[in-house]
């Protein structure tokens, strides 16, 4: 089992960050392999609406960070994404992810 944990805040060290660790330390506990990413250090550009994906089995056309992000999310059997509440809703760092998903 494979758990990926991902942190939305633009902060280092956050609260955030912290709860994510938190939760893929329960994960290891039970016996999963863990890893976490902050977003707001990873290259990950906005979708640029091209419909690559359309046409070619969901694959995106541009060549960033996400192409990591979608290698580790398809080996993974679980996720975590961890976000402040920025303006009443998650931070720009995890829309843009969520966006590319």
């Amino acid at each position: 089992m494979k758990v990926v944990g991902f942190t939305g805040s633009p902060r280092k060290n956050s609260n955030t960050e912290i709860l994510v660790k938190e939760a893929l330390k329960g994960a290891g506990a039970a016996g999963a392999d863990t890893a976490i990413f902050n977003l707001n250090q990873m290259s990950i550009k906005p979708c640029q609406a091209c419909m690559h994906c359309k046409s070619h089995e969901g694959e995106c056309d541009i060549r960033d960070d996400m192409q990591i992000i979608y290698n580790e999310i398809q080996d993974a059997d679980a996720f975590i994404l961890g976000s402040p509440v920025y303006m009443w809703q998650m931070t720009a760092q995890a829309k843009l992810f969520t966006d590319r998903l």
